[in-house]
C-alpha cells in the first residue's frame, strides 16, 4: 500500500481548500439515512485532518477517526480541541492502519472517504481493509466508501496537471504526473511539490507517489461478499446519479450480513 499525503497537514488543507466538505458531509449523512442507518457511532477509516468528522459530529454522529499519518492525526486532534465541548465529546482520532486498526468495540457504520479504498492497490490489501471494517460492525451495520471508478478512468485517463495555492504563510505548486497500468487496474501518480515559506524566497522541493487502484462494480461485489457484506447501494459521489463512464468518483454502501 502506498503512503499518501506525507506532506504537511497545512499544505494538504491548502491543496484541498476548494473541496466542499459541507456538501460532502451532507451527502454522507443523506446516503446513510437513505440506507437505513440513523445517526449513531461511526468509525472513519482514513480521517485525514478531521474535516468530515467535525461536520458529521455537528449532525449528531459520534466519530472515531483513524489515519496512518501522525501529522494528520495531530491536526485532527487540534481541530477537535478547538470545538465546543459538546462536539469534542463526539470526536476522537487515532493513528493506525485502515487494514488492521482495532477500536475494541462495534460501531453503527464505517465510512472511508477521499478514495482511501483505492489506495489499497492489491487484492490482499482490499480484503484486509474490508475484513477489518466488517469486524467493527454488527449484522446490519453499514460500510460507506468511495473509489476511483474503472469505466471512467479508462474512458478519460488521468492527465498531467499543475495546481497552485497559497496563503499568508506558504506558496505551493504541485505537479501531478499519472501513469496508467491497465493490467493491474491502477494509476501511479507522481507528485512534485514546490513549497515556498513566507517571508523569504527559499523553496523546498519534495516528491510523493500515490498508487491508486480503480474498481469495477462486479469485483467490488466479490470483495465485499468475501468479507461478509452485501452491496446495497451504488451511486455517483455527491450527485447521487447512476454510475457511468463519466463517473470518476463512485460511492458504494454495503451492509454487514
Amino acid at each position: 500500500m502506498s503512503l499518501p499525503f506525507q506532506t504537511s497537514p497545512h499544505v494538504y488543507d491548502l491543496l484541498y481548500e476548494d473541496k466542499d466538505y459541507v456538501a460532502e458531509a451532507e451527502f454522507i449523512n443523506r446516503t446513510l439515512l437513505d440506507a437505513g442507518n440513523p445517526p449513531g457511532q461511526i468509525l472513519e477509516l482514513g480521517s485525514g485532518t478531521g474535516q468530515h468528522a467535525r461536520l458529521l459530529a455537528e449532525k449528531g454522529y459520534t466519530i472515531e477517526g483513524v489515519d496512518c499519518s501522525v501529522g494528520m492525526v495531530e491536526n485532527a486532534l487540534k481541530l477537535r480541541n478547538s470545538q465546543k465541548r459538546e462536539l469534542q465529546d463526539r470526536l476522537n482520532f487515532h493513528k493506525g492502519n485502515v487494514c488492521d486498526f482495532q477500536l475494541g468495540r462495534k460501531v453503527d457504520a464505517i465510512v472511508s472517504l477521499f478514495h482511501v479504498v483505492s489506495y489499497q492497490s492489491t487484492n490482499a490489501e482490499v480484503l484486509a481493509m474490508f475484513n477489518n471494517a466488517r469486524s467493527h460492525l454488527n449484522e446490519g451495520g453499514l460500510f460507506l466508501f468511495d473509489t476511483w471508478y474503472g469505466p471512467a478512468v479508462l474512458t478519460e485517463p488521468p492527465a498531467v496537471r499543475v495546481k497552485r495555492v497559497g496563503d499568508d504563510l506558504l506558496d505551493v505548486k504541485r505537479l501531478c504526473e499519472p501513469a496508467l497500468d491497465v493490467n493491474l487496474c491502477r494509476v501511479e501518480v507522481y507528485y512534485t511539490y514546490l513549497v515556498r515559506e513566507k517571508p523569504g524566497n527559499t523553496v523546498n522541493e519534495y516528491q510523493e507517489t500515490h498508487v491508486m487502484r480503480y474498481f469495477f462494480r462486479p469485483e467490488l461485489e466479490q470483495f465485499l461478499g468475501a468479507s461478509g457484506f452485501r452491496l446495497k447501494t451504488d451511486l455517483e459521489w455527491l450527485t447521487g446519479n447512476p454510475l457511468g463512464t463519466e463517473t470518476f468518483g463512485a460511492c458504494f454502501v454495503a451492509e454487514a450480513v
